[in-house]
């Protein structure tokens, strides 16, 4: 990964760049992590899996070694992106608002599985049930005697703790779900503060957002209209702000027509 250019780079063993070379990333998005590479679909060809990210969201991206998007991705993995506020405009991000780029856990690929972690500790997990030969199915590759420890500070999204403190998790859904013309999207914090709501479908893409002052103390709701979105899944993630502490916490969403 260029992190400067945010391109993905591969080169022969001769040092000339590959064809098809380098692979931009899609637009509001940032390469992370380590790539990896895999028959993900059977046709015998290996296929690049690459880790990227926009403000809101952490995603898996697949490409064919010609640079052709594969059919199906992007999956999304979960919440945690960069501050786009923070980006030098190249694509790399110098400051993070959800999480540091160096929390990103590389997927990886066990048998017909590929598994990821996002930022904010989802854990997913996708079955390709034609899936052939991993030729680099981790980030230290094939190899099981290969090891590689990564620390980060913490990203503010776990469970417990302060974001419990702020966010009150168990308070914090939208209902009905599935929606059809309106959701309401309740949370409770622990005192006034500000609450952000970033909704994404599961492409990446921000569909919705708001910013809102909360009293705290006691569930508080906002009603947003729905009637022109397709019907589909959606994620919601609610950050809190009070006191200078942060909570979120992601709600999964659906829309049925």
């Amino acid at each position: 990964v260029n992190s400067t250019e945010n391109t993905i780079e591969g080169y022969y063993v001769s040092g000339a760049m590959l064809d098809y070379f380098p692979l931009p990333a899609p637009d509001s998005v940032r390469w992370a992590g380590s790539p990896l590479l895999a028959d993900l679909n059977g046709d015998e060809e290996q296929e690049l899996l690459l880790v990227g990210q926009n403000p809101y969201a952490t995603l898996l991206y697949a490409y064919t070694l010609q640079g052709e998007p594969l059919l199906g991705f992007p999956l999304s993995v979960g919440a945690g992106g960069f501050d786009s506020a923070g980006s030098d405009g190249s694509g790399s991000s110098q400051s993070s608002d959800v999480v540091q780029g160096s929390q990103i856990q590389v997927p990886g690929i066990v048998g017909s599985f590929v598994t990821a972690i996002a930022p904010s500790g989802e854990l997913s997990i996708w079955e390709f049930p034609n899936m052939g030969n991993a030729d680099w199915p981790s980030r230290m590759g094939p190899w099981g005697w290969n090891r590689a420890v990564q620390v980060g500070e913490d990203s503010g999204l776990s469970g417990g703790g302060d974001n419990e403190a702020v966010l009150v998790t168990t308070e914090t859904y939208n209902w009905p779900n599935p929606a059809k013309d309106h959701t309401n999207v309740r949370f409770q914090t622990s005192g006034a503060g500000q609450v952000q709501i970033h909704i994404i479908d599961l492409s990446g893409q921000l569909i919705y957002e708001q910013q809102i002052q909360s009293r705290g103390g006691s569930p508080e709701e906002i009603t947003i209209d729905t009637s022109q979105w397709p019907s589909g899944a959606y994620i919601a993630l609610v950050k809190a702000t009070v006191a200078g502490k942060t909570g979120s916490k992601l709600v999964k969403m659906a829309i049925a027509k």
